[in-house]
């Protein structure tokens, strides 16, 4: 296959990243970004085009762009297959005879050690039997019988026959040397454990023996079965069905920037998220964020008499200039509000220091500067051969470099100064990313071929906002800080992406140094 357009292709991107991109002493990142997006061709009735980081990639039939590796590269693999290895390398098959069990041999039966002991147990269990029968028999007693005895060899047995029921019936036949035959019963609520035959000596019986009724006035046993249990049922707790938990809604005061393509500027809207009503409009502003209590905004004016950074009221009242720097850009209060932090530009590309409110000197080499809650500041700068986002001390100086990716920019701290929501493009396209600073790891949050910039929390700390041009059109979205349940929060009334008229282009990023701000 010709290989040729695809060679070419890379030599032409080759070519702008030497003269507008880190090849160049003055790399112009706007210039490369445009310049690339040229870099597309047809082969075979499919496009491919080259990203920002020189890498390949193919529209598929859904209109999307993803990684792909030109007809060039592609190459067909045919992985042999497996060797028998146990057979050809001298293994051998078991023997039938390996294969055979052991039988198993049983050792011999012994003779019981109590031969007598079975037989007695035998003779219980009958003895048991014949007990039950004839207490269940006793529950309706049959008319009375003769008893005919033999003189020669009377015996005298006495059944008790107990039974586990609430009542138990003792029945004791007695014979008497009168031969007479006396019938009695008693009643006990105490549940003997088995029945038992007592055997009695044998008594010496008259010639004569008549036996004896019992009167109208013996007791004639009766069973009374007590009454079964009812059984209820305990009822058992509904479980109720597992449903995902409900987040909270996504309120507040949220303002912004949109390029009035117009006046060839931007204008500042401030917004109210739970009504959509806009409060204000600021026209020739942009960069805004609010004072933690919502009662200050502070800005990059862009109008010519007064340019730079302006504070003042949310209603408009009570302005001041924190900077007297015209180049001043992207300013933040810090927790307490009585602060401001923010980037210089030195009238050369790429060339941005760190000041605090007064022009007080802050961190020499960085841009887009903010504040955690204790104090410490955060910003993309380089220090040597160290680039990234890096933490910073004011108090001591001290610099602490948290990733080592020049193209890491926008740092928003979480809240609770655990995370850093920050944007890149260090795969490719300028996506949302979190740092953990406990572990130092980094996810990655939205993987899209647009432009994702200028992350910011919300004031309750559930959702990260930021502004990307997904779909075709600038918008502010929201997602969790595990890049699920991606929303759009509201559209903007312009581009996010300007060339203010009349602004040396130094001292301009466009949408890389915007900034939207989300206070309750």
């Amino acid at each position: 296959m010709p290989q040729s357009p695809f060679k070419e292709m890379e030599a032409r991107y080759q070519e702008l990243k030497n003269e507008y991109g880190e090849g160049s002493n003055s790399p112009n990142w706007d210039i490369f970004d445009q310049q690339i997006q040229e870099l597309q061709l047809e082969y075979n009735g499919e496009k491919w085009r080259l990203g920002p980081a020189g890498q390949w990639e193919r529209e598929t039939t859904d209109g999307n762009w993803h990684l792909a590796t030109p007809p060039e590269e592609e190459k067909e693999e045919n992985e042999p297959s497996e060797d028998i290895s146990d057979l050809h390398n001298g293994g051998e098959f078991p023997s039938p005879d390996e294969e055979q069990e052991e039988q198993k041999v049983f050792p011999p039966l012994q003779p019981s050690k109590f031969p007598y002991l079975w037989g007695g147990i035998a003779l219980a269990i009958v003895g048991l039997l014949i007990a039950a029968g004839i207490w269940f028999n006793s529950l309706t007693p049959p008319p009375p019988t003769e008893v005919v005895t033999d003189a020669s060899s009377p015996t005298h047995i006495t059944l008790v026959v107990t039974n586990t029921a609430t009542a138990t019936a003792h029945f004791t036949p007695t014979l008497a040397p009168t031969s007479t035959a006396t019938f009695a019963s008693t009643a006990t609520g105490k549940p003997s454990p088995s029945p038992v035959v007592i055997v009695a000596p044998k008594p010496t019986l008259a010639p004569t023996a008549t036996p004896t009724l019992p009167t109208p006035d013996t007791a004639t046993p009766t069973y009374t079965p007590s009454p079964s249990p009812s059984l209820t049922p305990t009822p058992t707790k509904a479980q109720a069905p597992l449903t995902e938990p409900t987040l909270p809604a996504r309120t507040g005061l949220i303002a912004y920037p949109a390029f009035n393509a117009t006046t060839a500027t931007y204008d500042l809207y401030l917004q109210r998220l739970e009504t959509g009503e806009i409060i204000r409009k600021v026209e020739a502003a942009s960069q805004p964020d609010l004072s933690p209590d919502g009662q200050f905004i502070v800005y990059r004016s862009w109008q010519l008499n007064q340019q730079g950074l302006i504070a003042e009221k949310l209603d408009g009242t009570g302005g001041w200039k924190p900077s007297n720097l015209f180049e001043a850009a992207r300013p933040l209060w810090n927790a307490t509000g009585d602060d401001l932090v923010f980037a210089v530009n030195n009238l050369k590309p790429d060339q941005w220091d760190v000041s605090f409110a007064g022009d007080r000197q802050g961190f020499s080499d960085g841009r887009t500067p903010a504040w955690f809650s204790d104090g410490r500041i955060i910003y993309q700068g380089s220090a040597g051969t160290n680039v990234g986002l890096v933490l910073a001390n004011p108090r001591d100086g001290s610099l602490t470099f948290l990733t080592d990716s020049s193209r890491d920019t926008a740092p928003a701290p979480s809240i609770d100064n655990s995370k850093i929501a920050f944007v890149s493009d260090r795969e490719g396209w300028w996506d949302l990313y979190l740092l953990d600073l406990a572990t130092r790891q980094i996810t990655r949050l939205t993987n899209d071929s647009a432009r994702d910039t200028a992350p910011v929390w919300s004031p309750d700390g559930v959702y990260i906002g930021f502004v990307s041009d997904r779909g075709g059109n600038w918008a502010i979205w929201t997602t969790l800080p595990d890049g699920k349940n991606l929303q759009l929060l509201l559209n903007l009334s312009g581009s996010f992406d300007g060339e203010v008229a009349g602004i040396p282009k130094a001292q301009q990023t466009r949408w890389q140094t915007e900034h939207i701000s989300w206070v309750k």
